[in-house]
């Protein structure tokens, strides 16, 4: 039997989050949904106890408790090599800079093309697969309390 790729989606807004779901739902994927930064590491944490890993997060930069930067900074701290994608509305260099300083593999500005991203998770799931092959562990638990 084969599982379906596991995509955490952490996004604050319920219109997003449900669009987000249904297309990669639709496309084939196993998605979750976390509302916020903190939630997210909560998430990734549990999934990687049950044996049961993300294969990568969709997340976006700014939402409440803890943003997707610093939730992205804190994953990448802890020893996470799981892809992740930024998505931003914000278009400056800056925000665009430090989204790739705090460790996220690629970033996909809003609004975006449906094709487009489901080409951009395709492209980081097969990366991925080819990585952890070669060298590394599937996950590792990441400190809340960091």
């Amino acid at each position: 039997m084969t599982t379906l790729p596991r995509i955490l989606i952490v996004e604050d807004y319920i219109d997003t989050q449900k669009l987000l779901t249904h297309i990669l739902n639709k496309a084939g994927y196993s998605t979750q949904v976390a509302a916020n930064g903190k939630e997210s590491l909560e998430m990734y944490n549990s999934a990687l106890l049950q044996n049961t890993p993300f294969d990568l997060i969709l997340m976006d930069y700014f939402m409440p408790v803890l943003d997707g930067l610093n939730a992205t900074r804190i994953m990448r701290e802890q020893g996470a090599t799981i892809p992740i994608i930024m998505l931003t509305a914000n278009n400056s260099v800056e925000d665009q800079n430090a989204a790739i300083a705090a460790g996220c593999s690629e970033i996909m500005l809003k609004p975006f093309r449906k094709m487009e991203l489901l080409q951009m998770i395709e492209k980081w799931l097969t990366s991925a697969v080819k990585f952890n092959k070669l060298s590394c562990k599937s996950g590792s638990k990441i400190n809340l309390h960091s």
